[in-house]
């Protein structure tokens, strides 16, 4: 059983922390919540639908193409950071 910080036993089933499976903890027990990872080859798919509904998007107005720049440019400034600020 994990212990929280307050010290006091978790009531909930925790899993240690694994590759694929982290298992959330807050000050006042654990909350559950399992997190997952989509391989970079299937999130490449998802980018790529994206950007071509975005360069879709651009084309109805001014204003969606000032906010399709600022949607690239976010996504720009995130390929250049890397991780782990990327995801």
């Amino acid at each position: 059983m994990l212990t929280p910080r307050s010290g006091r036993p978790c009531r909930h089933t925790c899993r240690p922390c694994s590759s694929s499976v982290q298992t959330a903890r807050t000050t006042t027990g654990c909350i559950g919540l399992q997190l997952t990872s989509i391989p970079d080859k299937e999130w490449k798919v998802v980018e790529d639908a994206a950007l071509k509904f975005w360069d879709e998007t651009a084309k109805k107005s001014p204003r969606s193409a000032k906010v399709v720049k600022i949607l690239k440019d976010y996504l720009a400034t995130m390929e250049a950071a890397g991780p782990p600020y990327r995801y």
